[in-house]
């Protein structure tokens, strides 16, 4: 498609309003007419405003999982056979999320090892224990983690027994970079995991605190839509242009799910050779996508999905049809300069890598 996407939806574009009468927008070099009632302008900068408004005036609601209380630190002992901790902190997942490279999304290079688990000073109970994270937050010596705790013979799925997802904060020296992003993605009106932090030791080595956040899985999901049916991916160098759906992880419904939702809004916004706001009306929750990107730059997010396509959740919530974003991934947040992809003379308060943005 060649020259017809509305600014915002120009990677790397960022848009400024001309002096002409004449309702034109201009993206660095380029004029460009396909949203001439300036809408997408209007909308991010009501959205920064509300979502100011709404950080403010929302008061705090307790959470209603004693895990994610953020008055507490949580304390997680582990327990596993030293062969296994030392294999599992030198296992690296290779740079596959390069889509404009023609390299596609490998699988999961972590691996599961058995451990014990005890929470809080209780009793140990059996779980398995996996390395997490990519590039930024690698370490062989702290490496961030996924819990996952077994359940009992003959018990069924309970979401009592919780799966812990635990960020090393390589990239947060303040250690509160994640929690303060996702409060106000949440205050924000944002479908936003929870987070507290955590104190971790392996096998009676303290590991110091790490970030706490609550798993993007089904329990998320009926919490917020009342319904986890609908497809589940996550965003890493993902965006909505051939050569990169295809980069989308699914992450449930994986025995019938193929990506075409993904390729049928791929496609329309390929092929509208008209305003493309009626295509994204279509196929997102464009009220909810406009906060999300304020948002993002609000916080510059550099590394999210309107500064480097990474990052994030979508799910295909089945009562609208529509995708919603969820943010992931926030502890390169706050920090002062311009994003991964910015270049000289782009304005600081808007980032727009990502297709839609």
């Amino acid at each position: 498609m060649k020259n017809l996407l509305p600014t915002s939806l120009q990677p790397g574009a960022y848009v400024t309003r001309t002096e002409k009468p004449e309702q034109r927008f201009v993206v660095r070099n380029k004029t460009i007419t396909r949203v001439g009632d300036g809408r997408l302008i209007s909308i991010l900068g009501l959205a920064s405003w509300f979502l100011v408004f709404r950080i403010f005036a929302t008061q705090d609601v307790k959470a209603a999982n004693d895990l994610f209380d953020t008055n507490k630190v949580l304390s997680i002992e582990i327990k596993m056979a030293p062969a296994d901790w030392k294999l599992l902190r030198y296992q690296h997942r290779e740079s596959e999320f390069f889509p404009e490279e023609g390299i596609t999304t490998a699988t999961n290079a972590y691996s599961w090892f058995p451990a014990e688990v005890a929470l809080n000073g209780g009793s140990f109970r059996k779980a398995d224990v996996r390395k997490k994270g990519y590039i930024g937050s690698n370490d062989t010596k702290r490496p961030g983690l996924k819990i996952r705790f077994k359940q009992p013979p003959g018990r069924g799925s309970n979401s009592d027994d919780p799966e812990l997802t635990l960020n090393n904060n390589n990239q947060d020296p303040a250690l509160v970079r994640q929690a303060l992003a996702y409060e106000v993605f949440r205050r924000a009106g944002i479908p936003s995991p929870r987070c507290n932090f955590a104190s971790v030791t392996v096998n009676g080595k303290s590991l110091g605190i790490y970030t706490h956040v609550e798993a993007i899985k089904e329990p998320f999901l009926k919490r917020y839509f009342n319904s986890a049916n609908g497809n589940l991916y996550e965003g890493g160098r993902s965006d909505f242009r051939p050569g990169w759906f295809q980069n989308f992880e699914i992450k449930n419904n994986k025995n019938t799910n193929h990506r075409a939702d993904l390729e049928a809004a791929t496609r329309a916004i390929e092929s509208t050779r008209e305003s493309l706001m009626p295509v994204l009306d279509r196929y997102f929750n464009t009220e909810e996508f406009f906060l999300f990107w304020a948002v993002e730059s609000l916080i510059n997010f550099g590394d999210g999905y309107a500064g480097n396509a990474n990052n994030f959740y979508l799910y295909h919530e089945m009562a609208t049809d529509r995708f919603v974003f969820i943010p992931w991934g926030a502890d390169t947040v706050l920090y002062p300069g311009r994003g991964l992809n910015s270049t000289k003379g782009d304005p600081k308060s808007v980032i727009g890598v990502g297709l839609l943005a």
